[in-house]
């Protein structure tokens, strides 16, 4: 249930396993493991998996007529971005969306071979 969780959030946001392996500092073949219900992720590493793809641990252990991924409000966004959405403007979060957008780009096009 986790493996195939784990493989449709990677395949949804068009990351590889080898990068994935590399942000939890585990290897290819563990992710591989997981993704084919060979072996099970400790509680910490499903911890990890969670923020890593902003979804909850329930998400990911649970059914999926049960759990839904965390709904991120712009709020949210503003607080972890600026600690705290106090005193934002909203031209200032504009450029912040707008950064965000061209480093995704980037690393799209580094993936792809393009950089």
């Amino acid at each position: 249930m986790i493996g195939d969780k784990l493989k449709k959030l990677r395949k949804e946001n068009g990351i590889y396993q080898k990068d994935l392996a590399e942000a939890l500092s585990v290897s290819k073949s563990t992710i591989a493991m997981w993704e084919t219900g060979n072996r099970l992720p400790d509680i910490e590493t499903v911890k990890r998996i969670a923020d890593y793809f902003g979804v909850t641990v329930e998400y990911l252990i649970g059914s999926p007529e049960s759990c839904q991924p965390k709904e991120v409000t712009e709020s949210d966004i503003k607080f972890a971005l600026f600690n705290g959405a106090e005193g934002i403007t909203d031209e200032m979060y504009a450029e912040v969306k707008q950064f965000a957008e061209m480093v995704k780009l980037r690393e799209e096009n580094k993936r792809k071979g393009k950089a």
